[in-house]
């Protein structure tokens, strides 16, 4: 009977873990993945087990001058975020900063599509759908992250374009 109990607790506890985290190994490193219950806004998501977490580094366009269209970028960077994202098990990293005085964690996150591993800070800003906003504390992908912000300006792409002719 005892036997029983505790294989049925392993089993339990195996189930349970499999619902809210995967765990994979690359490059002799383990990651563990969380699933994404929600889409909070352009730059914060919702990880099961894990909270709010905004992204290092991105900054989205907010109301200005230009309102209308840095309302349609935020619209359309939060789009994105849902379609890469919304239901997906992703895996992020920490860096000096780790959270923010809500309590939301700062980190960096990466997303499994098609077999490849998206960088999805960097992806929205090489979209043109945000901006490389530079951190003095969280530095370890400023560079990756300054990179993609010149590939959208070289490419024009979104608020990298020119805006339409009023």
């Amino acid at each position: 009977m005892r036997t029983f109990f505790f294989l049925s607790l392993i089993f339990t506890q195996a189930i349970l873990c499999g619902c809210v985290s995967q765990r994979t190994l690359k490059s002799g490193l383990v990651y563990t993945y969380y699933r994404v219950s929600g889409v909070v806004s352009e730059d914060t998501i919702l990880m099961d087990s894990v909270g709010r977490v905004k992204y290092i580094g991105v900054s989205v366009p907010r109301e200005s001058l230009t309102g209308k269209r840095d309302r349609t970028f935020r619209q359309e960077c939060k789009k994105e975020n849902e379609r890469l994202l919304l239901g997906k098990w992703c895996r992020f990293e920490l860096d000096n900063e780790q959270e923010e005085p809500d309590k939301t964690m700062l980190a960096y996150v990466f997303v499994r599509l098609d077999g490849e591993e998206v960088f999805v800070n960097a992806y929205l800003i090489e979209q043109g759908l945000a901006r490389f906003s530079p951190s003095t504390v969280n530095t370890k992908y400023n560079e990756r992250l300054l990179t993609a912000e010149a590939i959208a300006k070289s490419k024009n792409r979104g608020i990298w374009s020119a805006p339409p002719p009023q």
